[in-house]
This record gives structure tokens, sequence and C-alpha cells, in this order.
């Protein structure tokens, strides 16, 4: 009798042991699957005597420093309840809707990656996107802990996340849309890594070349106001002015390059963020 009621104790010791070895990552494979990510918007609140203020915003472009988070937080639940995978490509923003779709490009090296906005924060040291530990990875600054970025909403997307949230999908739902439209590794509508894909081919671009890897400084309609930006840009080196047409309208593209790498490129891109041109991006034709 007395063995027996040794071995219920040991088993009754023993059996919690294997539920925390096994997690999170086993328990979050199978609590994503029923965990459903609501759309959440909020009120203001305050952290560290600082206000923020959600709201939807399907337009919205931002610059300045970001930051990963990962083991400490694997596992658990995010501000709008799905369960925080550091292997998925999300992140964590004081202020945009929950769920949205966000496009993050790395200004130190012009790589760029797209991610679900699910979590809260950052809140300390200014920075204005917390970024899973996948994501630092793909953005190649894991090492470092922190980089320049600029974010840009992606309008459509977070439409179409929010309605699958608003209509009780899983994570796994999300995850697949995500997957589906961006890839595994967020860079299907990236154009600056399929630069990266080949940088052989891009370094040898000639300097007279007008297709290659540019710095696009605007659009516009009007060739007037493009000339006007164009001859502003030419301090920072070979500007240019050449026209596209989209959905039936013919725009007019300034841009500088072509550059013979993405890095090249991307430092030029911080280097715009960084003097007022916040719209710019790299490009690839």
């Amino acid at each position: 009798m007395r063995s027996s009621a040794a071995a219920r104790l040991l088993g009754a010791l023993i059996l919690p042991l294997v539920f925390t070895a096994c997690a999170p990552n086993d328990l979050t494979i199978k609590r994503n699957a029923q965990a459903s990510g609501a759309y959440k918007v909020g009120t203001p609140y305050k952290v560290g005597g600082v206000w923020y203020h959600p709201e939807e915003n399907l337009t919205h472009v931002e610059s300045g420093v970001a930051s990963w988070y990962g083991p400490n937080f694997h596992g658990r639940t995010t501000a709008n309840g799905e369960i925080f995978d550091r292997n998925a490509l999300t992140a964590a923003h004081p202020t945009l809707q929950l769920p949205s779709v966000v496009r993050v490009t790395n200004l130190r090296n012009g790589r760029a990656t797209v991610v679900r906005v699910n979590d809260r924060g950052p809140f300390s040291g200014g920075r204005i996107i917390d970024l899973s530990e996948k994501a630092a990875s793909i953005l190649g600054f894991k090492a470092q802990g922190t980089t320049k970025v600029k974010i840009e909403v992606l309008g459509s997307d977070s439409e179409h996340l929010a309605q699958l949230a608003q209509a009780g999908a899983s994570s796994d739902e999300m995850e697949a849309y995500m997957l589906a439209r961006f890839g595994p590794e967020g860079t299907g509508d990236a154009a600056v890594q399929m630069a990266a894909a080949a940088p052989a081919r891009a370094r040898s671009i000639p300097s007279t070349a007008t297709r290659g890897i540019f710095v696009q400084a605007g659009a516009f309609s009007d060739r007037v106001n493009a000339d006007r930006l164009r001859a502003r840009l030419s301090q920072y080196g070979r500007a240019l002015v050449d026209s596209v047409d989209k959905s039936g309208n013919r725009l007019y593209r300034v841009r500088i390059g072509p550059f013979g790498s993405v890095d090249t490129a991307g430092t030029m891109l911080a280097r715009l963020v960084d003097e007022g041109h916040a719209g710019a991006q790299v490009t690839i034709d």
C-alpha cells in the first residue's frame, strides 16, 4: 500500500514537470490552432508616464528605431488574444489596430519583410516597433538588437485581416493568409528582396543604365513638380525623372541611382528619410 501511494505521489509530481518541459513550443502549436486574434483598437492608456492613443490607421508611415523580442515571451498571450510565437512574422506596436499588416524596411541595409501586428509595445527608448525574433533575423539586425526602420501599413491587407479577426478566424487561418500573400519570409511584395537575391547582376549594371536598383523619392502626376524635386535631389547624386503608367494615369517618378547593391541603396534611403523624405523607398526595375 505504501509503495502504491508513493508511486501515485511520484506520478503527481512528475506529470506537471512533463507538461512544463514541453511548454511553450508544443503548447503554442496546439493553442494557435484554436486561439483567435480578436480585432482590437483600444482606448488611450499610460505606460511609464507616457500616454498612447490607439487608432485605426490604414495609411500609417513612420520611421524610427525597431527592436525585437523572443524567448522570454514565447508562448505568452498577445494583446489581441493570440499566442506569441517568436518564429512567426509578427510584431508589437503601441497604437496601430490589431491585427494590422505592416511592411518593415531596415534603413541600414535595405532589407524588408511584412509582419502581422498583434501585440502592444515597445514602451522604452523611443522605439516604434518590436519585431519577432524571426523578423529581426530576416532584416539582419538580430545580433545588434536594434536598428533604424521605416514601417508602412498595408491598407487592403490590414482590412482583410480585420475582417478575418472579426469573423473569429484562428491565428493559424490568419497566418495562412500571410503565408499565401507574402511567402515564408514576408518578402512577396518587397521589391528590395528581389535585388538581394541577385547582387552580382545588380553590380554589373553600368552607371548610365536606367534600369536597376534605385531610391525613389516621390511620384507626381505633374512633371513640373517632379522636375523641382529632381533639382533638389541632385546634391545626392544622379537624380532623374522617368514616367510610368499606373491604372491609366501617367506618373513621373523622381529617383536617384542606379546603385550597385542593395546595401548602397539602403544607405541612401536612410539619408533621405533622415532629411525629411519620409516617403522614399528602394525600387527595382
